[in-house]
């Protein structure tokens, strides 16, 4: 087979970046140590509620005999805006829709025997959905900041150039697919 025949994809995940260099692109336990749990990010009452309802869900999925046990279970940052996002999602369709029948109903005389009545109940979601909106930018913006960091020339002479000029030599047509967030491949 020669180079002009051969198309070549590359699949790199987390781990590419992370053998580049280990300080630079940490993984996803050693982000959440270093950038999440040294922000204030820890106090902020909707990261709780987030990541505690990713711990508790994992915490399902740990096989039988662990569940019980008190286990630490690793979150992915990713894990937390998945979360978020689909939180405020619903916080916001409710917000968006003026024709629900939640809105009628929380407006209705006969729905306040189950103690909450209008803005009672709509102003407080109203109010999360603001703030989660504010919490995924700052999740982002912590990101942004620990992955955008460019790799230098040497620590990609040592990783992923030869590797690349490889796949290069070897085919005509190479795509590059990455799941990171820092830009090593790019570079």
């Amino acid at each position: 087979m020669t180079a002009a025949s051969v198309n070549l994809v590359v699949l790199a995940g987390a781990g590419a970046s992370y053998g580049v260099s280990k300080e630079k692109f940490p993984t996803t336990q050693a982000f959440y140590e270093r950038h999440v749990k040294s922000s204030k990010l820890i106090k902020n009452d909707l990261f709780l509620i987030l990541d505690g309802f990713v711990r508790h869900n994992k915490q399902k999925t740990l096989p039988p005999g662990q569940s019980g046990e008190v286990t630490e279970v690793t979150v992915d940052i990713e894990e937390i805006l998945v979360a978020a996002q689909e939180l405020r999602d619903v916080l916001v369709q409710f917000r968006d829709s003026s024709e629900s029948v939640v809105r009628y109903a929380i407006q209705h005389g006969n729905f306040e025997r189950y103690g909450l009545r209008g803005a009672a109940l709509s102003n407080p979601l109203v109010n999360a959905a603001s703030e989660l909106t504010s919490l995924i930018q700052e999740i982002d913006l912590i990101v942004h900041n620990a992955y955008g960091i460019k790799p230098t020339a040497g620590e990609l002479d040592n990783t992923w150039v030869p590797i690349l000029k490889q796949i290069d030599a070897a085919a005509q047509f190479v795509d590059i697919f990455t799941t990171n967030y820092d830009l090593v491949l790019e570079k």
